[in-house]
């Protein structure tokens, strides 16, 4: 559902109006208000677009921040692959959550149970941000299994080595390749993962082994790091 006509000249009356005289938190939180009113039309850009005017009033607004958290992950669902156009690899959320987190501690707390973040909730960063137990093993399963794909490998998403986890324990490695003319090739490297204390042991049928955990500090956190060599990424696509 769209907003009407008549509500757009209303609201964009009202903006105008108010403008005169107001602090610049006075006007975040007009832009805060009015962004909610297009959230519940679910029309997000135009919302992201209203929140972000309320942050540059005031970079500090807990509400705006948190609320532009929400709208850029409810995002993900929505645009699909123009969403991905605009912004590239879809870290934005996260990137404003932790914004969110840093202007409003509180906020952690309620990013745990708020729906708007079911899109990027089992994303290990999102765990690290509100303050998950990143070691718990039930955890780290849901994380795995929960990603379509972690893309990279030990030559980066250029090259391959994507990884797919199973609930069943298993593991598949599609790695690319090339068939000796140029042409590109896959083939799957499968075995079994288990977790111990927060470290992830993966052996493969071929009787290779390798053991890993995810980042939790600094700004590759949410990396799936396996071995020294073999850093895993995702990307919190929502419903694509």
């Amino acid at each position: 559902m769209r907003v009407s006509g008549i509500l757009l000249v209303v609201v964009v009356f009202l903006a105008t109006a108010r403008v005169q005289g107001q602090t610049p938190q006075e006007l975040a939180e007009s832009y805060n208000l009015q962004a909610m009113e297009a959230y519940r039309h679910s029309d997000w850009k135009a919302a992201e677009a209203l929140l972000r005017k309320a942050l540059e009033e005031d970079p500090n607004s807990k509400l705006a921040n948190y609320n532009l958290a929400c709208v850029l992950s409810l995002r993900l669902s929505g645009d699909h692959f123009s969403w991905l156009r605009e912004i590239g690899p879809s870290q934005e959320p996260l990137d404003q959550l932790a914004r969110a987190i840093q202007v409003d501690p509180d906020a952690a707390r309620k990013a745990a149970h708020d729906p708007d973040f079911a899109n990027i909730r089992l994303t290990p960063r999102f765990q690290v941000l509100i303050g998950a137990d990143i070691k718990d093993t039930r955890l780290i399963e849901l994380i795995l299994i929960g990603q379509r794909e972690w893309y990279g490998g030990a030559c980066g998403s250029t090259c391959g080595n994507d990884l797919i986890f199973m609930e069943n324990g298993e593991v598949t490695k599609r790695v690319r390749g090339e068939d000796g003319q140029g042409r590109q090739i896959f083939h799957d490297e499968h075995g079994r993962y288990s977790i111990d204390n927060g470290v992830i042991t993966i052996r493969y049928d071929s009787g290779e082994s390798i053991q890993g955990g995810f980042v939790t500090e600094g700004p590759f956190t949410g990396v799936l790091q396996l071995g020294s060599e073999n850093a895993y990424t995702i990307y919190p696509v929502g419903d694509m």
